[in-house]
């Protein structure tokens, strides 16, 4: 099982037999460059650039990035056209935003006649966070994607994490619907939702993980502070995935772990034809290398 993303970067290494061709959509961020020249150094993928060439070297040039081996894809206007034709003819593994607006590649994404789709399957993001207090990853949903999840889409989070975490060696994870409270209000819609989706967890409706809620943040990650709550059962104290309320509550999660605990962190979509790394302008080179670590274990 992963713990951190040392071990994460060597679960890729055994892995990637042959270098996964990864393309960013849009100017790429000077980061990112540095990320990918890293993994490319280290024979995982082979880079493509969509986007303006002059820009793009100006870029590279001033944060002294070497950009050989880097294929660049001089492309003026639709800059989400040329990755959505890689990804009909299967020429991408991994797609990573680039300057390009999250909305409109998404969008763009979604049409299903891009290929991006597969089936009903729901598409959603996952970050992980290493706290160095915990020892361990604790996994975000979604932070990315998925606005308000309803009762369905909640349980579609839970399946997705619970998919995504078993290629990283959980074999069960425990999985925390997270609310303000441990108890069931009817006039809290997110605790009636997380006792649900829970019982179905209990009857065996929802394989391969455990779960539980409503669990507190505190209640969910720390034991003692379960333990001081009264709160029972196996996942308090213990959660590996923490499935939130709806995207601001992520995302905040998401930016608290990283510029405030300063915990090694990364995220990536998953649920489509390939992951897809989508991280902020503002976020660390180390941060866009767990990401694509992330999206190529």
């Amino acid at each position: 099982m992963v713990k951190d993303f040392n071990d994460l970067e060597s679960l890729v290494h055994s892995k990637v037999d042959k270098p996964r061709r990864v393309m960013v959509i849009g100017n790429c961020f000077y980061t990112w460059m540095f990320a990918l020249k890293k993994a490319m150094d280290a024979g995982l993928i082979s880079p493509v650039l969509i986007g303006n060439e002059k820009a793009i070297r100006e870029n590279a040039d001033i944060h002294s990035v070497d950009l050989s081996g880097f294929e660049i894809n001089n492309t003026v206007g639709d800059v989400v056209h040329p990755a959505v034709e890689a990804l009909k003819s299967d020429q991408v593994d991994v797609l990573i935003r680039g300057d390009v607006g999250t909305l409109d590649m998404f969008s763009a994404l979604f049409v299903r006649e891009s290929g991006f789709r597969i089936g009903k399957n729901l598409v959603s993001g996952i970050s992980a966070h290493f706290v160095g207090k915990l020892g361990r990853l604790i996994f975000v949903t979604d932070p990315i994607v998925v606005p308000v999840p309803d009762l369905k889409t909640k349980i579609g989070l839970v399946e997705n994490a619970a998919a995504y975490t078993a290629k990283l060696g959980f074999q069960k994870p425990n999985i925390a619907l997270t609310a303000a409270v441990e108890v069931i209000y009817p006039v809290m819609q997110h605790t009636v939702e997380a006792a649900v989706i829970a019982k179905m967890s209990d009857r065996k409706q929802i394989k391969d993980c455990l779960v539980d809620g409503p669990l507190s943040m505190d209640c969910a990650v720390i034991q003692s502070a379960a333990k001081d709550k009264g709160v029972t059962g196996w996942v308090a104290g213990r959660a590996d995935i923490l499935v939130q309320p709806n995207i601001e509550t992520s995302y905040g999660m998401y930016k608290a772990f990283v510029f405030f605990v300063k915990a090694p962190s990364g995220s990536v979509v998953v649920g489509g034809k390939v992951p897809v790394c989508a991280t902020s302008r503002v976020d660390s080179i180390e941060t866009n290398y767990n990401s694509l670590l992330m999206a190529l274990a």
